[in-house]
């Protein structure tokens, strides 16, 4: 019930109640504009007939409300903005955008289990994730195909446990950060958050995603050359990792920046926001934080 409340409030708060406020504010700085210089043309000019009908007035105010609308929205407040560039202390700027991953053209960065697990069965691993998404649509459903895939790039990494007491998946756990490559389809694959061998539920939190994304870009410094890399808004959905969408983006970023920091990353990143925007991001807002405080 409380998740319903919750989903209708959401619903109305990005629908409804935001854009009511902000036609409402434009529709007022418009009629406050359009009569701060009528009050002083009928003072001075001693004019008492009103040249124009009352539509008219509305009309013209709504123009300049609407132009507001336009000039507030992407370059003040930056509500409407659709993309931003944010630059850190070294020489890597990441530029945020609303879209879909899957659209990209470069390399892309999807984040896993511990497991590298390849069964989308709705269990293991669930066909609404990124990580289902991409085993059905680019392997045809063949997790075998897609382990394959990446097998090669995980030759080399020290598994941390086994859980040969888990009932279905993979058996080997590997460490936070351990990214897979796969060239021929231009995807990295990093293992986020942990997995519950009995529930096969996966948690992340701060540290790990900080932890993960280290790790991706290690990875992408070494593979992806000059191609772009594209990074979804990882953990944010089943990842859990606590807080919202404005939290996770901005400790992507910082584990960006600092990786950067130590030696060049793979240019131009993008950081790819979901396209509804669900919780109201506010890119301009994040890109002025960044500037003051990153």
């Amino acid at each position: 019930m409380e998740k319903s409340v919750n989903r209708i409030y959401g619903f109305l708060r990005k629908y409804v109640f935001w854009p009511l406020f902000r036609i409402l504010s434009s529709a007022i700085v418009g009629t406050g504009v359009v009569w701060l210089f009528l009050e002083p043309y009928f003072f001075i000019t001693k004019t008492t007939e009103v040249p124009y009908s009352f539509w008219s007035f509305i009309v013209f105010a709504g123009f300049i409300g609407f132009g507001w609308f336009l000039f507030n929205g992407y370059c003040l407040a930056g509500y409407l903005k659709r993309s931003v560039v944010i630059r850190g202390h070294s020489d890597t700027s990441i530029t945020i955008k609303f879209g879909n991953i899957f659209k990209q053209k470069g390399w892309k960065a999807i984040s896993v289990n511990d497991f590298f697990d390849s069964k989308v069965d709705g269990e293991v691993i669930d066909s609404s994730s990124l990580h289902g998404q991409v085993i059905k649509e680019y392997w045809q459903d063949d997790g075998r195909a897609w382990k394959q895939a990446i097998s090669t790039s995980l030759e080399k990494t020290e598994t941390i446990e086994k859980a040969p007491s888990r009932s279905k998946g993979n058996q080997l756990r590997y460490p936070i950060g351990t990214t897979a490559s796969n060239r021929d389809k231009k995807f990295l694959f990093v293992a986020l958050g942990q997995t519950d061998p009995k529930t096969h539920e996966v948690s992340a939190n701060a540290e790990s995603l900080i932890q993960a994304v280290k790790g991706l870009i290690k990875t992408a410094r070494a593979t992806c050359g000059n191609d772009p890399l594209f990074i979804p808004l990882m953990g944010s959905a089943l990842g859990r990792v606590p807080g919202n969408q404005i939290v996770v983006t901005n400790l992507i970023l910082t584990a960006i920046f600092e990786e950067a920091g130590e030696k060049k990353v793979t240019a131009p990143i993008t950081l790819v926001l979901p396209p509804n925007n669900p919780d109201g991001i506010n890119l301009q807002s994040i890109a002025v934080g960044w500037k003051k405080h990153g």
